[in-house]
């Protein structure tokens, strides 16, 4: 409840400061806030469970708040400024990868700061006003009140089994090291199956043709040539609507190139086709 509560002061805190630097939402920025997005959750779950162990010790809600927040509070905002550190650089890089990564750079630098503004002041507010009403909700014969303790039991009995598992694995470091090497290897066994590419590819639902006829053919000829893969095209089930422009682009000379030509083929909508648009290009193409 506490961090569901805080994650959104971060994430309109992030916005603000993005406005005000005349930042827009696009994917650079985006990728930036999804980023920093994690790091919001985890500086928030820090400074909670160093104020729940205070309180659970036995001390006010108010005390636990400070003294937690208080213990943790050097090393998160040593973690946030690392993250921002590592990535302000880059708003000094120039050209079309400083265009690219500008915003990305600015966004994960104010989701860190925005993230670690609220885990230090909204998460102890909060801690501090919730942490004694939920104790004393958590107390009575209601349904909710009692699905909220088997909600408790479940956490401890699953906390329980992890010191379990853990104890086991100092135990058997040998087995445990091993285990970890198979799977190391086996991952790099299987990367030649994942595939790589620079950017995925995306389905627009549309694709060009472009046709290159002998230099000095007429403008007649080189329709024909047009019409005729046009109608093939046109012969796919997918296919929505064909535009043939012929004679497109100038020569050195300012004369129209006739011997030139392009197909601009526009698909049907993704729910009314079962194939992909790099599916249909391959079929055009053989």
């Amino acid at each position: 409840m506490v961090i569901a509560i805080a994650i959104p002061f971060a994430i309109v805190t992030t916005f603000t400061l993005m406005y005000f630097n005349k930042m827009t939402l696009n994917m650079m920025s985006m990728g930036g806030l999804s980023l920093g997005v994690g790091h919001m959750v985890d500086y928030s779950i820090v400074v909670l469970e160093s104020i729940y162990r205070h309180r659970k010790s036995g001390k006010p809600p108010k005390e636990a708040a400070k003294k937690g927040a208080a213990e943790v509070g050097t090393a998160v905002i040593a973690s946030a400024l690392t993250v921002a550190v590592v990535f302000l650089p880059m708003i000094f890089v120039e050209g079309l990868a400083g265009q690219l990564f500008k915003q990305f750079a600015l966004t994960v630098a104010f989701s860190q700061l925005a993230a670690l503004f609220v885990s230090l002041t909204l998460i102890p507010l909060i801690c501090s006003r919730l942490f004694g009403k939920i104790e004393e909700f958590s107390q009575g014969d209601k349904w909710w009140q009692k699905l909220f303790r088997k909600s408790e039991d479940w956490y401890n009995a699953l906390d329980g089994k992890y010191r379990d598992i853990l104890v086991w694995s100092l135990k058997k470091r040998k087995i445990v090291i091993a285990g970890a090497a198979v799977i190391t290897l086996a991952s790099f066994l299987l990367a030649p199956l994942v595939g790589t590419e620079f950017v995925p590819s995306q389905d627009g639902g549309q694709f060009n043709v472009d046709v290159q006829m002998p230099i000095g053919t007429i403008l007649d000829d080189t329709g024909a040539v047009l019409n005729g893969v046009g109608n093939i095209i046109s012969q796919v089930p997918e296919v929505d609507t064909i535009l043939t422009s012929v004679g497109g682009g100038r020569s050195f000379f300012g004369a129209a190139q006739t011997e030139s030509g392009q197909i601009s083929v526009r698909l049907k909508s993704k729910d009314r086709r079962s194939r992909s648009t790099d599916q249909i290009v391959e079929e055009v193409e053989g």
